[in-house]
């Protein structure tokens, strides 16, 4: 029985595709193009806190205060495909996470902040590890209305670099394969990255 295509999602979604590599492993031309060729004012440092919950594929990040989510839809040629991002200012309802976190339904209470969510989190049974993220992104334009992401992040100590490809529109997806030569199985979003340094330790 031939298998069912995948869905192609729009109005407002994100596809993303997106490689990871430890410092050591860095291609020169990328560093060249992030440290010398990308303006200034393209460059920003941040801080990121991600909530990496057992059996859950969304992105789930605490940013300035807000709890952040993007939602994983599914996948196509080789993108990652996340529902509009979802900005959540404390306090909130526990209702607003029932679309990720099911085991929410039937329970609103009141979210006052981060650690009241992990509170709730551990009583409904989940879990879940905290990754704290320092990032140095730049974003360049690329073709077709693709944007490049080039960003360097500490993970619990540790250096990596990340590349990724992304755009709102199926028509302008690219072949990464094409146009950046990377080994196919460094190929992953940031909460497959988090799984898999996670059982490296």
């Amino acid at each position: 029985m031939p298998q069912k295509p995948k869905r192609v999602y729009d109005s407002g979604c994100t596809y993303e595709w997106r490689i990871f590599w430890s410092d050591v492993d860095l291609i020169p031309p990328l560093k060249q193009i992030f440290m010398l060729q990308t303006p200034p004012k393209n460059r920003s440092w941040g801080r990121d806190k991600y909530l990496l919950v057992e059996n859950c594929p969304h992105n789930i990040k605490l940013r300035n205060g807000s709890l952040q989510i993007k939602k994983f839809l599914d996948t196509h040629n080789g993108y990652q495909i996340f529902a509009p991002k979802k900005s959540l200012r404390f306090p909130f309802s526990s209702d607003s996470l029932v679309d990720i976190l099911p085991e929410m339904k039937g329970k609103p209470r009141k979210i006052k902040d981060f650690q009241s969510l992990e509170l709730q989190l551990e009583n409904l049974g989940y879990q879940y590890h905290l990754i704290n993220v320092k990032k140095k992104r730049s974003k360049l334009k690329w073709q077709q209305k693709t944007v490049v992401d080039i960003g360097y992040i500490i993970v619990d100590g540790q250096p990596y670099w990340s590349v990724c490809l992304e755009t709102n529109k199926p028509k302008h997806l690219l072949s990464p394969s094409e146009n950046i030569f990377l080994q196919d199985n460094c190929i992953e979003g940031y909460i497959d990255f988090f799984r898999r340094i996670k059982l490296a330790q």
